[in-house]
């Protein structure tokens, strides 16, 4: 019982908030009801008032397709469907379960459709849920494309929930045509004032659900009966639009000033602001649908009652002739005060609704006020909770993620100790690959590269790597690199100290205080280069401090792989970089124009920024080319030599760095 209550407090916000984002398209219809209005009284033969009718009318037929459309989308958030689907899904059953059975001149917009337009997408993604939950799913997304295999995958939930819906709602209405036919009683044979009380209340019934009642009620109620005389020269519709409903249903203009007098929320206000110029035109729709009035516990009562006590006072009163009337017509649009002016014989009915309008707007202040403080962070996080259903949605969301992160922590330590087993059937090795200056076309660095090298003698790369980092033990791994590679600098720098060699370390290790303690102390004054990858930069309190002692001690900071994360040049300027490389990703990408374009911005911008640029991967000589004509500083990549080991690297530094070698071709 308490997770369907929870379930319609869920489903009543949401249906708050579809008409609350309706509200931009209220306004836009309001204006464009003022502007023809306006222009029909002054100016009634001007050439475009016809079109600007036509729109008018277009465009408040278009609301009850507006509605089913934000209904949908927020119902999609409470059920957890695809909002995309969900809302085609909804808007297909909408519009055949209202019109399907119509001829061809009768496909239009029209009030008609409300109902179905509110409750066809609640059926349709309630449905839609449940068949979700028996589906299997028949195309694998690691081989098809993620959204192309969802939906494929949902395609025949689609179908099903499509015409189950549609079946629900036909039963549904037949259902309510039996009703109705058990109940053969026509208000025209009720007496006057229960006639009356009936018709008011039932409309505001029917706007409290979010409908508009007015227009609903004119398709049950015939005309005869609410253009039929209450008193001398007055309608039964001309007394409820000057005494019961002024301002707009539930005599809006109360609810505006109510606010206005007696709540301080600023959301509730700024609606009142927005929508009070309209319920003098007794448009209400801002204001009902705006604060919300729909679906709104807190103001149904008095949303009830208003209008009815206006009634109980203004009838007698005009029945017993105490007010007097002259026949003459006023459009419903006619602004208060002066409708009662043009109908009222003397201003006894301007009095009349002057005092009707102030006792209104007192019954409304005491419920306003409530409302308003309800609006507090407390109880909307209280209310959020609820709707959300967030404590136990946490707690599976907990468990799930505490399982999940368990699952990688034994994954991560199996797949270490088989890279530890694996290692032991070989050993690490260091190799370097060569880093070409693209102006002297000389080696000017090595990339060290680990390689795993197996007992039969092949070589591989360090796959192994990554379920090492995963399992926590990227420092120890890093050690090995940098005592291994202290050795080989040493020697390098014998034979060519110009050559600086590059080492690739992981972000973790270098937030550790001792290790960069024992690095300085082991490679400082050496021509070295400590390469961190590109998601590895972010601000800690060791990172940044670590990086410039390095940098301090003699050893320059490059960035690695940039480009292949979310690349952001504003997050390095705490960090004291000097390189940047850019990933083989971005290189690759230069065999179309947008990716020409792309490097060459990017390369230059580095280089305006004071960063000497690396290009990773240049693999042809049509790649080299470019990268020389892009101002890159540094190219690295198979074109002129593959990692290899110390000695071959160095052989291949001195040939590259006589003053006769030529680049590859």
């Amino acid at each position: 019982m308490k997770n369907f209550q929870s379930l319609l407090g869920s489903l009543r916000f949401a249906i708050q908030e579809s008409f609350i984002a309706l509200i931009p398209y209220l306004t836009l219809s309001a204006i464009l009801i003022l502007a023809h209005s306006a222009l029909l009284a002054l100016a009634p033969k001007w050439r475009h008032l016809p079109r600007l009718e036509t729109l008018s009318i277009f465009t408040r037929q278009l609301f009850p397709l507006l509605l089913a459309l934000s209904v949908s989308y927020h119902v999609s958030f409470l059920f957890n469907t695809n909002r995309a689907i969900g809302s085609g899904l909804s808007i297909l059953v909408f519009l055949v379960d209202a019109y399907g059975v119509r001829t061809e001149s009768e496909f239009y917009i029209a009030p008609s459709g409300m109902l179905t337009s509110l409750v066809a997408p609640i059926v349709a993604h309630t449905i839609f849920h449940h068949v979700q939950r028996f589906n299997r799913k028949l195309v694998d997304e690691t081989l098809v494309g993620g959204n192309l295999a969802q939906i494929l995958n949902l395609l025949a939930p689609f179908l099903v929930a499509f015409l189950f819906s549609l079946a629900l709602l036909h039963a549904g209405r037949g259902f309510l045509a039996d009703i109705t036919q058990w109940v053969p009683l026509r208000i025209d044979d009720i007496p006057e004032f229960t006639g009356l009380s009936i018709f008011v209340i039932v409309n505001q019934i029917i706007w409290f659900i979010g409908l508009h009642g007015n227009n609903v009620l004119n398709l049950v109620v015939s005309p005869d009966y609410l253009g039929g005389e209450v008193a001398s020269g007055l309608s039964r519709i001309n007394l409820i639009n000057l005494f019961v409903g002024f301002g707009g249903s539930g005599a809006a203009i109360s609810i505006a000033l109510a606010v206005l007098i007696a709540s301080r929320d600023r959301h509730m206000r700024i609606i009142a602001v927005a929508g009070l110029p309209f319920t003098f035109f007794n448009i209400s729709e801002i204001i009902v649908y705006g604060l919300p009035v729909v679906f709104n516990l807190r103001l149904f009562w008095p949303f009830l009652l208003v209008p009815f006590a206006n009634l109980a006072i203004a009838y007698p009163l005009v029945v017993l002739g105490g007010i007097g009337f002259i026949a003459s017509e006023a459009s419903w649009i006619t602004p208060i005060g002066v409708n009662a002016l043009i109908r009222g014989e003397g201003i006894s009915a301007l009095l009349l609704q002057g005092a009707l309008l102030t006792m209104s707007t007192a019954l409304y202040i005491p419920f306003v006020r409530r409302f308003g403080q309800s609006q507090n962070v407390p109880e909307l996080r209280s209310l959020l909770g609820e709707t959300l259903n967030i404590d136990e949605r946490f707690r599976r969301q907990q468990a799930k993620n505490f399982q999940s992160m368990q699952g990688k922590i034994l994954k991560a330590h199996w797949d270490a100790r088989t890279a530890i087993d694996d290692l032991r059937q070989g050993e690490l090795t260091l190799f370097y690959q060569p880093l070409i200056c693209t102006q002297t076309h000389h080696c000017v660095g090595f990339e060290a590269l680990m390689r795993f090298r197996r007992k039969d003698g092949t070589i591989s790369g360090p796959y192994f790597l990554s379920a090492l980092e995963d399992a926590g033990f990227a420092s120890i791994v890093d050690r090995w690199v940098c005592t291994r590679a202290a050795e080989d600098i040493a020697s390098i720098a014998e034979v060519a100290p110009q050559i600086r060699v590059s080492l690739n370390l992981h972000p973790d290790t270098l937030t550790d205080r001792g290790f960069v303690d024992w690095l300085i102390e082991k490679l400082a004054g050496q021509r070295v280069t400590i390469e961190i990858i590109e998601r590895g930069i972010r601000e800690s309190s060791e990172l940044v401090p670590n990086l410039q002692r390095l940098n301090e001690a003699g050893m320059s900071i490059s960035i690695d792989d940039f480009g292949a994360g979310y690349s952001n040049l504003s997050g390095l300027t705490n960090f004291p970089v000097g390189t940047i490389k850019f990933d083989k990703k971005l290189l690759d990408n230069t065999a179309t124009e947008r990716g020409r374009m792309l490097y060459s911005t990017l390369a230059g911008l580095c280089r305006d920024l004071g960063y000497s640029v690396v290009a990773e991967g240049v693999e042809d000589a049509e790649q080299n080319r470019l990268m020389g004509e892009f101002g890159v500083n540094i190219v690295q990549g198979w074109h002129f030599a593959k990692a290899m080991p110390r000695e071959d690297a160095l052989a291949f530094a001195l040939r590259q760095n006589r003053p006769e070698a030529a680049l590859p071709a």
